[in-house]
């Protein structure tokens, strides 16, 4: 043993002790250190005091060690869950795909568009106002007919109206004037709030394992189908209720001349003509949202979708790192249960990832799709970090046992002047 391959751990105790790693060749060994210290006494008269305490301590098990913790911080990655996990409900909440009270927060968002006023209540005042402009009595029979076909028409181009100028199209709902148009320009808007919301939730996944997050992501994934499939539907019976009411509106303004030439109008029901009108650009309407709603929820299923992909990848890479630990290291019944519990205290696995992620510069989850970060340096990063922490295990063990070799006596005068005691692996 070279002086400059001493290496020397101080610990604060009635003793210091200094971990000498030794080799096969003990006693000359121990004169080598004795000598050294005499030599360096005239300068440190405190080595002088020095006492040698040769234990058998194999160096080698510190690598089975930090093999083991190792393995046993990627199980808790892949694993690691709490009692406040959160139910995939919440996370409908969030999105706004559903509520407490059963509403469902998103579609109503569509249906006001940006705006002050809901959709359906801005084309119902207007079908409100043509029912008032008939009650008033100012338009004769053979007018009405007429007049009506003109104020569906002016109906139809507000509800679906175009804008000549396309800068209305990049700008905000409230400067668009029909319904269609304003629901159109606000559903990007929408769509991005709830994309941002959806990664809010993926970050909130992230305390627990890959393992259980992957199930997670599952069920998030089947709750949007389920709701996606829903959407299809009411969109398909909107279509089906506006395709009846256009039937009965064509029905009740096209009846045969001889009734439209009577005098009194009661012979024509306007009134139900305009319900009729009503139900079919409301219906037109609500078809046209749950279209929205259910691309916007596909969208979610596609992210879903990615994330969980790039999970899968990274914990098939963690099950590799955790197999190859475990192969490497002795059985686990090998380690006393006290020794392991001391080492799991001295380890943090989710500082070990915080530190693991900065210096891969991505996120665990983004592990297994990142190209340069092979296993192999994972595991050489993994060991750096946990190793320091095994060493500081393993030389509280070698202290202990030092000054537990020092006889009663000697502990007795060490706990008066503080003597540094060396214990010298031999093994």
């Amino acid at each position: 043993m070279e002086p400059e391959n001493l290496s020397f751990l101080w610990k604060d105790a009635s003793a210091a002790a200094v971990l000498l790693s030794s080799g096969k060749s003990g006693e000359q060994d121990i004169a080598l250190v004795r000598r050294l210290a005499t030599d360096a006494s005239a300068r440190y008269p405190q080595l002088l005091n020095l006492r040698f305490s040769p234990i058998s301590l194999p160096l080698k098990r510190l690598e089975n060690w930090s093999h083991l913790m190792a393995a046993d911080a990627i199980r808790q990655w892949r694993t690691r869950s709490t009692e406040e996990d959160l139910p995939i409900a919440i996370f409908l909440v969030e999105l706004g795909l559903a509520h407490a009270d059963g509403t469902i927060p998103l579609l109503d968002e569509l249906r006001q568009a940006g705006t002050d006023t809901p959709l359906k209540q801005e084309l119902n005042d207007r079908i409100q106002d043509l029912d008032a402009q008939l009650s008033q009595e100012t338009i004769t029979a053979s007018n009405v007919q007429a007049w009506l076909e003109q104020e569906v028409a002016k109906l139809s181009d507000w509800f679906a109206q175009v804008p000549l100028d396309t800068s209305v199209l990049f700008g905000s709902p409230e400067d668009a004037r029909g319904c269609l148009i304003k629901l159109q320009l606000y559903a990007p808007t929408l769509h991005t709030k709830t994309l941002e919301k959806l990664k809010a939730c993926f970050t909130s996944l992230r305390r627990l394992g890959s393992k259980v997050v992957l199930q997670q992501l599952s069920l998030l994934t089947q709750s949007f189908q389920a709701i996606r499939a829903d959407y299809e539907t009411q969109r398909r019976e909107s279509l089906r209720k506006e395709n009846s009411a256009w039937r009965a509106y064509d029905n009740l303004t096209t009846q045969p001349p001889p009734k439209w030439s009577l005098a009194k109008r009661e012979k024509f029901d306007w009134k139900a003509t305009l319900r009729a009108l009503a139900l079919a650009y409301s219906c037109k309407l609500e078809a046209e949202t749950y279209a929205l709603a259910s691309q916007l929820v596909g969208d979610l299923i596609q992210q879903t979708h990615r994330y969980a992909a790039a999970l899968h990848q990274t914990d098939t890479l963690l099950a590799h790192l955790q197999k190859w630990f475990l192969e490497h290291c002795p059985s686990e019944s090998t380690f006393p249960s006290l020794l392991r519990s001391f080492l799991a205290e001295r380890l943090n696995p989710l500082d070990l990832r915080r530190e693991l992620e900065q210096w891969t510069g991505h996120p665990l989850e983004q592990w297994g799709i990142t190209p340069t970060l092979k296993p192999e340096l994972l595991r050489e990063q993994i060991l750096a970090r946990v190793r320091p922490v095994c060493l500081d295990v393993y030389g509280e063990c070698c202290t202990a046992m030092a000054l537990d070799a020092i006889p009663p006596t000697d502990r007795m005068e060490d706990s008066r002047s503080d003597p540094p005691t060396v214990p010298l692996n031999v093994s």
